[in-house]
């Protein structure tokens, strides 16, 4: 057999169309004739390959002679392409050739070495167990890396109708609610069955590595303990470990081969892929996906592809190809210029003389300097302005089709694509139709909306020195609060679509709140009461669906009272945000103060000092959309931490009504933010529905609907009374895009990493059944592959996560009971996590979290960031307020042209 067919035999799929002649060692030649007749042999084929190569070369030349206008210009341009898609691979095929038959070739050398050592029966048959077992080890492993591969380079070389489905949950095959079908979308299925692909590489490589090393280990275990027959010399062991290098290197250049052949380069593409009767039918598993189309227009290709890259995306060195940028210190300046003006701005407020603070500046610039004065690759400058001439080709369709680009509202990696006047409309409709929202005026009366907007400022102003005068605030709370009517803007309002429903798009609004007027005072009102509130909510309150599991599974433990007839019941509250209007809303927050406060004062405010500054906040909040002004007349901004703070006051009133009645029947009970969770197990369901009623009835302001059942979805977790046990796994929504990452604003790169790792806990804290947790880890990584991120990037975040815990075999294994523990580890993690996160809290509402930014586009961000927390500690190691010791500084970087910066236009 030709080392080619061995490949091709011990390869998942084959490697080239082409058969070789099985190779021949010099020492296999005895006869001096039979040697000579083989040089001649040899000599013949040269001499008709050089007379073939004249005669192509003629017939070259009589083309190149015939054609009109052929230049030296064209010929190099053919030449170059030859090289490319024709030269090329078959140098690979050439290299990968070379490389195998040098493999054999010492591989039997290392065989024969071994049997010159005159081993004994043991000796050989363990060799040969362990080269068989090693080589099937590599072939899954780098099987299972392909696989990957193939994913990351949107092509796929397997036949995926055939792969078993077995290995899906019943559950998921047949509850719509808990496992999305992707019938519809023959993308999506294809994505599906490859993560199924996936799963049994795994468990295969998992299997084959196992057998590799107990072989190993049966062999050290028999030499340490000395049993007769089976020791094992040095020589013979340095032989075996040489031959099983030797297996890794070749298993390692034939996957390397099949990478750049069939997925970096496509060069089967140009061939027959018929290989062994096995045909190669390539299929790809697209990115349009990731693009809510609502409109008959279809981008071409290239532009399609941009967008799919989602709004988070971030094209290359478009800072550094801008018009306005000619030279490395212009855009070094650029750079470095936001994070100038955080430190003045920092050393202005902590009265660092100016002398010092242009000192340390200078000396924070030149170490960004050094870091950052690189110059652009050309492929990368090519490639940044290849983009940019998409985004403005992007942009004029838009216009020019009457388009809208936005963001999705649930805050995913996703773009949604729509008619404007349609959009337009939903917006118009949603102002005109909501009864938290008040138009004042149109702004085409130019001197109108100024004064309305005059006469709100200078009221906000009025009621402020009201109770400076009155010695309800300080000087200096008044001055921070003064409004100059010179410094603040109108707010903006803007829409961005939800796609949560089915064949029904939806607007969600958003209110840019940077430098409005109430900024400021809704910034200090929520230093104050949110601490306070957080306090006394915690009891009842989840953080987030980790806190909610722990929570759970601590009560199941303790009371014991998940009984077989136990149902679940969510609540969603749906106008969270809007509950009441303000004088209800101002009252309800006195009532809680008052109920809950040892004294009548928060800190250095009073309760109807809090109840002033509301007032003011609350009917201060306009907003402008399509040159028209309207006022909020329930809620505020969403945007602004404030309102969620005020919400979760007034649900808090509403849900002792709830918690009072369920405490008594030792049912468990908690939220998070506008979703309820509750047990029933002592009375029926008919009485729960009963009671529920009753709950409406009573408080008509809080508009919500319920969910009951043995399972439900809560927190974008389902879970499930199983007669008794208590079982869960993370829920994807059947309506959302699927294999999506978050929307990152900041830098990208750095957002999904940290987003991976939460993730990774995320579903190891949900998922009760390792084979849940195992489906969602690939998930995770089919997600990231589809996204664009390598194989390096991935494994690297999926090891650190599995050897965290010293626990890198459970990615292979389905033992439920080490996972249990496991699962244990990470819950608490999540404990001392959370108090991590409070202590920072803590930080930030007493002003010594610093957190700096500077642009980034290319360099060593951690060199930079290390010499600047040196810089800061060697100048401030004694500061009362800006030493390590007194308080904590982060410093991030940001990119400045994301693709929803570029193409999504507002916002």
């Amino acid at each position: 057999m030709s080392t080619k067919q061995q490949a091709m035999k011990e390869t998942p799929m084959p490697i080239s169309t082409e058969t070789t002649m099985a190779t021949t060692s010099t020492w296999d030649i005895d006869d001096p004739q039979q040697s000579f007749n083989c040089s001649d042999l040899l000599l013949e084929q040269i001499q008709k390959m050089k007379e073939q190569i004249d005669i192509y070369q003629e017939q070259i030349d009589d083309k190149k002679n015939s054609l009109l206008g052929f230049t030296t210009q064209i010929e190099d341009m053919i030449i170059n392409y030859v090289q490319e898609h024709h030269l090329k691979p078959l140098e690979l095929k050439r290299k990968l050739k070379m490389a195998l038959l040098y493999y054999d070739f010492d591989t039997e050398i290392l065989k024969r070495q071994y049997l010159q050592e005159k081993p004994n029966d043991y000796q050989i048959k363990m060799a040969q167990t362990l080269y068989d077992t090693k080589r099937e080890a590599e072939k899954s492993k780098r099987h299972l890396l392909e696989l990957k591969e193939q994913v990351f380079y949107d092509k796929c070389l397997l036949k995926l109708d055939s792969v078993e489905t077995s290995i899906i949950p019943k559950a998921d095959k047949d509850d719509e609610k808990t496992f999305p079908t992707s019938d519809k979308n023959p993308e999506l299925k294809n994505i599906d069955l490859m993560m199924i692909k996936l799963l049994q590489a795994e468990t295969k490589f998992y299997r084959d590595q196992k057998t590799f090393d107990d072989q190993l280990s049966t062999m050290w275990s028999n030499h340490r303990n000395a049993v007769p027959n089976q020791l094992m010399p040095t020589v013979l062991i340095n032989i075996i470990e040489k031959s099983l290098e030797k297996i890794k290197d070749r298993w390692r250049a034939i996957y390397k081969y099949r990478s750049e052949f069939y997925l970096q380069n496509s060069y089967d593409d140009m061939e027959t892929k018929s290989i062994n009767d096995i045909d190669v039918d390539m299929q790809y598993f697209g990115r349009s996906l990731f693009v809510i189309m609502d409109t008959n227009y279809k981008f071409p290709d290239q532009h399609l592809q941009l967008i799919s890259r989602g709004p988070t995306y971030v094209p290359p060195f478009q800072l550094s190809i801008n018009s306005s940028i000619q030279t490395i210190e212009d855009r070094i300046k650029k750079q470095f210029a936001p994070l100038k003006h955080q430190l003045n701005s920092l050393f202005s407020n902590n009265h660092i003389n100016l002398g010092l603070s242009m000192e340390i500046n200078n000396k924070m610039m030149d170490a960004f300097r050094e870091n950052f004065s690189l110059t652009i690759p050309e492929v990368y400058e090519q490639r940044a302005k290849y983009e940019r001439k998409l985004i403005q080709t992007i942009r004029y369709l838009l216009m020019n089709n009457n388009l809208i680009l936005r963001r999705t509202a649930d805050n995913r990696n996703t773009f949604y694509v729509g008619n404007r006047s349609d959009f337009e409309t939903k917006a118009n409709d949603y102002l005109s139709q909501s009864d938290s929202i008040k138009f004042i005026t149109d702004m085409d009366d130019n001197q109108e909306w100024k004064n309305e907007n005059k006469e709100m400022i200078d009221s906000m102003n009025f009621l402020l020195e009201q109770l400076k005068n009155h010695k309800a605030i300080t000087n200096d709370i008044y001055e921070q609060l003064l409004i100059n009517i010179d410094k603040v803007q109108l707010q903006d309002l803007y829409f961005l679509p939800d796609i949560s429903k089915e064949n029904q798009i939806l607007l969600v609004p958003y209110i840019v709140t940077h430098h409005s007027a109430t900024t400021k005072l809704g910034k200090i009102l929520h230093q104050v009461l949110q601490p306070f509130v957080n306090k006394v909510l915690k009891p009842t309150t989840f953080r987030d669906d980790m806190d909610f599991i722990k929570k759970f599974i601590s009560y199941n433990e303790k009371e014991h009272l998940l009984q077989q007839h136990t149902i679940f019941c969510t609540i969603e509250i749906t106008n969270f945000s809007t509950l009441d209007n303000h004088t209800n809303m101002i009252d309800t927050i006195g009532y809680f103060l008052k109920d809950n406060l040892v004294s009548n004062k928060l800190e250095d405010f009073t309760v109807q000092t809090i109840k002033n500054l509301l007032y003011i906040f609350l009917n201060s909040n306009a907003f402008v959309y399509n040159k028209r002004l309207y006022k909020i007349t329930k809620g505020c901004p969403t945007t602004m931490p404030l309102s969620e703070t005020l919400s979760n006051i007034y649900i808090f009133q509403w849900e002792k009504m709830i918690f009072e009645y369920l405490r008594k029947q030792n049912e468990f009970f908690g939220r998070h933010k506008n979703q309820v969770f509750f047990t029933w197990t002592n009375e029926t369901v008919d009485e729960l529905t009963i009671f529920l009623q009753d709950i409406k009835d009573k408080r008509l302001d809080v508009h919500f609907r319920q969910l009951t059942g043995y399972n439900v979805v809560f927190l974008n977790t389902f879970i499930e009374n199983q007669e008794g046990q208590f079982y869960s796994r993370i829920y994807h929504h059947p309506v959302l895009p699927r294999f999506t990452l978050p929307y990152i604003v900041g830098h990208s790169k750095s957002g999904h990493s940290d987003w991976l790792r939460s993730a990774l806990i995320r579903a190891v804290c949900c998922c009760s059944s390792i084979e849940d947790f195992h489906r969602e880890r690939i998930y995770l990584e089919v997600s990231y592959l589809i996204n664009g991120y390598s194989l390096l990037f991935i494994e690297t975040h999926i090891q650190h996560f599995f050897e965290y815990f010293h626990t890198p075999h459970l990615r292979y294994t389905n033992n439920q009971t080490e996972y249990d523990q496991f699962r244990k580890q990470w819950l608490h993690y999540m404990d001392i996590r959370y108090v991590k996160t409070d202590q920072l809290q803590v930080l930030d509402n007493q002003a010594r979290l610093i957190r700096l930014h500077y642009l980034y586009e290319w360099g060593p961000i951690c060199e930079y960031n290390q010499k600047f927390l040196q810089l800061w500690s060697q100048y401030f190691r004694h500061h009362p307020i800006l030493s390590n010791d007194n308080s904590k500084l982060l410093i991030s970087t940001k990119h400045q042209y994301s693709l929803n910066a570029l193409i999504g236009l507002e916002k």
